[in-house]
């Protein structure tokens, strides 16, 4: 009687065979669809670089940028709908223009955007004098907002180096509104450049209590929100705090190291 072959017994000299249909069958079974985005496939054409620089330069910020990485494109910002191929029915229901009251991108309304991912920050940003300025309807762009401190497509973070400038365009004696505290943000920021000078010898030398180090991690992702909302004097001193806490730790590991080398 003539047993029935099976098909994947004709490659018997090939023992490699089994493996890559296994990796067929995996790559199948588990590969999501790449959705299109028109906004993407419109925006990358390089023709914009000499018709609509604008565009062009928004999507170079874009590709590479944190943005880009976890996947948050044109239109969860903007709107519009990127399934669709024609610019106008893919543009109907977005409001790209940032001077229109309702666009998300709109002045006021950028903290509300930048929230659906950002929640915990915008919290604390919603306690701050800058919130509260930013959100009087009768004064025309007073206070800042995400964008002014963190740019839009190409996220950046202020640091030591430019926190004097930014903080000084509305913090001067020219203008009367707390000219102190630019020269406040820098020496906060320089403290906090301290705080993770710190956390990185702690985490190369070990030998820090696993308690103690989880409150280390989440004092200092306490700060980070913190920042948000612009109260200089609580970040002051929980920065002390933390620096303290840290000094303490570093001394405990040099103690016993030096214990170990005697």
């Amino acid at each position: 009687m003539m047993r029935r072959q099976i098909w994947w017994s004709r490659f018997p000299s090939t023992p490699i065979f089994p493996f890559v249909l296994l990796s067929f069958f995996l790559a199948l079974f588990f590969a999501s669809p790449v959705m299109a985005d028109s906004c993407i496939d419109c925006h990358k054409d390089s023709k914009f670089r000499v018709t609509n620089k604008k565009i062009f330069d928004y999507y170079q910020n874009w590709q590479g940028s944190v943005h880009a990485t976890e996947g948050v494109s044109c239109a969860d910002c903007h709107g519009g709908n990127p399934k669709l191929k024609s610019k106008k029915a893919a543009h109907v229901s977005a409001k790209i223009n940032p001077s229109q009251s309702k666009s998300p991108v709109h002045f006021r309304n950028i903290p509300a955007t930048c929230s659906s991912c950002h929640e915990e920050y915008y919290d604390h940003f919603r306690k701050s004098k800058h919130f509260e300025k930013l959100s009087k309807s009768k004064e025309k762009q007073q206070g800042p907002n995400c964008v002014t401190c963190h740019a839009s497509v190409n996220t950046a973070v202020l640091n030591v180096n430019t926190v004097r400038e930014a903080c000084a365009f509305c913090h001067n004696v020219k203008e009367d509104n707390h000219p102190e505290i630019p020269d406040k943000a820098e020496a906060l920021l320089g403290q906090f450049l301290s705080i993770h000078r710190f956390y990185r010898y702690l985490t190369v030398k070990g030998g820090v209590d696993q308690t103690v180090f989880m409150e280390i991690e989440k004092r200092t992702n306490d700060l980070f929100v913190d920042w948000h909302s612009f109260d200089l004097p609580t970040i002051e001193t929980r920065t002390n705090e933390l620096l303290t806490l840290l000094k303490e730790q570093r001394d405990i590991i040099r103690k016993k190291n030096k214990k170990k080398g005697g």
